[in-house]
This record gives structure tokens, C-alpha cells and sequence, in this order.
């Protein structure tokens, strides 16, 4: 398999013998690149020094996840001005900065590709201003791997990721020291990454039911930040990937270009309208374009004034289907037929943020323990109100009455009761 490049789209192209793929931002160059190296590819980002000193955050979220297959960052410098900025930005970020002598940048690629497949380590990589000249070597693609605990920067494995980042700093400096390659080390630095933001999907989160579903099906998904993140959790256990605001169909972009029919009719991307209203749009605008067979799961909490659905007008799409979010049967069969559909695919799953909108007025659930069979099929849900027994029990103190369990539950074993 040849490597992959992705650059933005006022990038020369610096690799003439190479498959490369034209990104509408470079953010989304970045999370392509990424996509493809979690489906065990080689890949390359190209961007301008401009446009990767605007990524700074971006690539500092590549640091704390690392890669699969070899993932490189390249930018083109013109002077040592340029090389001191680019310097500046690899100690900010928290990546090794790879520097090639004139002439030597495709065999450093080669060896920086099998240096982060070796270290799992994202690298940037500093290039010339000419286009290179000889082809990259080819490679057998590594095989999948789920790893949430790396690829998912949710508050807690974020904190993790930036304490293994700075441990595992000298080891890595040293490894690089001996392949005899030219590079800069970022400084140790400490306190990388404050956690912030909520560690549990609420009780009546209209997310809980995608997650649930997609864990069922065990199908593949990459995710956005925020609360979408939250899908990772115990026992959802929903998500393989959530980085970065808007890079979901970016990174779905990068791993089906890198994967096979197969892998694409196994893997979906989650986003919500402030991720669509960043870089998402234009990732979703890449996929069509390229003509991937790809998912597009939308959680839409209504929390957000972002009108998506005139963006998706002029977008060709196989299927455009929109649901309330506990609506699970229906969105379970759309789901399966839209995965074996062709082309792009839109799911838009709609429901009130608890927070916001609360379920008032509405009796809590219960157990029938007598009709339970003990399948927890309810407790797959992560919901805090249902208990971990084999028989649940639902806290009518937590509960908001979402009704999801009684969704799931196969022997009506779960209703409300009302008083007279």
C-alpha cells in the first residue's frame, strides 16, 4: 500500500509520485491523516507553516492521542525565521520536530513513518520548498485496533495521555537519538491539560440511545468533543475516537479512504451542530466529494440556533433521515440500511438537552421484578438511575423519565406508575 497524503487546498503539491487528497481546511487535512493512520496506513498531513501555527490545540490533542499507522505533520519552510516559528510551535504542541537535510526529506518520511508506527508517536516533520523527487516506500497496513483509552480525550483519559506524554518524553528523545535523524525535543513542561467539562452522560441524555445502539451493533464510531465524548463511557463503551471539535467526518474521511468495503460498512461518525458549524460542514462537503460510502450520525440536543439544514441542501446524499432521539427502533433499522447503502448518508437524531428542557410532570419508572428476566439490557444504558443488579431497580429520585428503558426492555418489565 502506497502512503497517503492529505493537504489543504492551497498547497502546492510537494509529492508528485504520491496519492494525495485535497482538504478544505487544514484542520481537516490533519483529522484525515489521523483517520487514516488508525486504519493502520502511513499518512501525511501537508499545510503551510501559517496554517499549522493556527492548529496549535489540534495538534496538541495528536500528541496526547499518538498514532496507529505512521502519522506524520509536514509543513514547507522558506528561512530560518520560519524554521524558528516552526520550532517554537513543535514545543507548544508537544511533538518532536523531525528535520531533514536538502535533499534527504523522502528518507526521512520512510523512516518517520516506521519511527511512529514504532512509538505509536505522532511526528512533525520540517520540508523545503521544492517537491520531492522520489516516491515513498510502500507498506503493509497494520491491522485495527480499538483503543479508546488513547483515541478518546475525554477529561479523564486526557489527564492520563498528557501525564504518559511527559514520562515517556526522555525515552522517546533517545529513541530518536539513535536512528541518527536530525530533530528538535520539546521541552518536558508539566500541568499539560486541566480536565474540565462533565465526566457522565446526564440521566434523559438524548445521546444515551444512539450509543446504546451503535455498542449493540458493534459497530466502529468516531466522535466529536463535548458531551458526544461521553459515549465512551462504561458500559456504552460506544466510541473508538473523539478528539477535536468538527473533525468526526474528517477522521471517518481519512480511515474509509485507508480501509476496505468491509470496514466502511462497520463505521460511523457522530457530530453535533457546533461541530458541524466549525470545520464539520466541510469534512461532510470532502466525503461527498470523494464519493465514500459514509455514515453521518448528527446528535442534535437543540441546544444550538445553527441552522445545519440548509448547509446540507446542495450536498448529494444517498439518505437523509431524521428521527426523535428515542425513537431507537426506527433508528436502528435506518441505520442498518444506510450502512449498506452507497454514497453519503445523513441520520439526524433529535432530542431536548435535560438541562435545558426537563421532563416535567412525568411519573418515574419502575421494575416489575415478577416479569424481569435478568437480561440487563436496561442497564447497558449506563442511565445512573438504573441500578447494576441483575433484577434493577430504578431510583425514582434520578430518574426524568426519558422512557428509554422501557424501550430496550424485550419483556415489559419496566412502567410507569401513575397515581390515581
Amino acid at each position: 500500500m502506497k502512503s497517503i497524503i492529505f493537504k489543504s487546498s492551497n498547497k502546492e503539491a510537494f509529492f508528485p509520485n504520491e496519492s494525495v487528497f485535497v482538504s478544505n481546511s487544514p484542520a481537516n487535512a490533519v483529522f484525515a491523516a489521523l483517520g487514516a493512520s488508525l486504519a493502520g496506513a502511513d499518512s501525511l498531513a501537508l499545510l503551510s507553516l501559517d496554517e499549522l501555527c493556527e492548529l496549535c490545540d489540534a495538534l496538541f490533542a495528536l500528541a496526547l492521542s499518538g498514532a496507529h499507522g505512521g502519522l506524520l505533520i509536514a509543513a514547507s519552510v522558506k528561512d530560518e525565521a520560519e524554521e524558528e516559528r516552526l520550532i517554537a510551535l513543535a514545543d507548544k504542541a508537544k511533538l518532536a520536530l523531525l528535520c531533514p537535510p536538502l535533499g534527504e526529506e523522502a528518507e526521512y518520511i520512510n523512516r518517520g513513518f516506521e519511527l511512529s508506527k514504532k512509538t505509536q508517536t505522532v511526528f512533525l516533520i520540517r520540508l523545503g520548498n521544492r517537491p520531492l523527487s522520489a516516491a515513498l516506500n510502500k507498506f503493509e497496513p497494520l491491522r485495527y485496533r480499538k483503543r479508546a483509552e488513547r483515541f478518546v480525550l475525554e477529561p479523564e483519559n486526557a489527564k492520563e495521555r498528557a501525564k504518559s506524554l511527559i514520562e515517556n518524553r526522555d525515552a522517546l528523545a533517545e529513541i530518536l537519538k539513535d536512528s541518527g535523524m536530525a530533530h528538535k525535543m520539546y521541552e518536558a513542561g508539566e500541568d499539560l491539560y486541566s480536565p474540565g467539562g462533565r465526566n457522565l452522560l446526564c440521566t434523559g441524555c438524548p445521546y444515551r440511545g444512539v450509543y446504546f445502539l451503535l455498542s449493540k451493533n458493534w459497530l466502529r464510531a468516531f466522535s466529536d468533543s463535548g458531551c458526544l465524548k461521553l459515549g465512551s463511557k462504561s458500559p456504552l463503551l460506544a466510541l473508538d475516537a473523539a478528539l477535536f471539535p468538527g473533525s468526526s467526518p474528517s477522521v471517518l474521511r481519512g480511515f474509509l479512504i485507508a480501509s476496505d468495503a468491509k470496514m466502511a460498512g462497520e463505521t460511523v461518525a457522530l457530530i453535533d451542530p457546533l461541530g458541524l458549524k466549525k470545520s464539520g460542514m466541510l469534512g461532510i462537503e470532502e466525503l461527498a466529494a470523494d464519493g465514500l460510502n459514509a455514515t453521518i450520525i448528527i446528535l442534535d440536543n437543540m441546544t444550538s440556533d445553527f441552522d445545519f439544514g440548509k448547509s446540507f441542501a446542495d450536498i448529494p446524499c444517498a439518505l437523509k433521515s431524521s428521527f426523535d432521539s428515542f425513537d431507537l427502533e426506527d433508528i436502528e433499522n435506518k441505520l442498518k440500511s444506510g450502512l449498506e447503502a452507497e454514497g453519503l448518508k445523513l441520520i439526524h437524531c433529535k432530542g431536548p438537552c435535560v438541562l435545558t428542557k426537563p421532563y416535567e410532570g412525568k411519573a418515574p419508572y419502575k421494575t416489575d421484578k415478577n416479569r424481569c428476566k435478568g437480561c440487563k439490557a436496561c442497564g447497558r444504558l449506563g442511565c445512573p438511575a438504573i441500578s447494576p443488579d441483575r433484577r434493577p431497580d430504578i431510583d425514582s429520585g434520578l430518574c426524568v423519565s426519558c422512557g428509554l428503558c422501557e424501550r430496550v426492555c424485550q419483556v415489559d418489565a419496566i412502567y410507569q406508575e401513575f397515581e390515581e
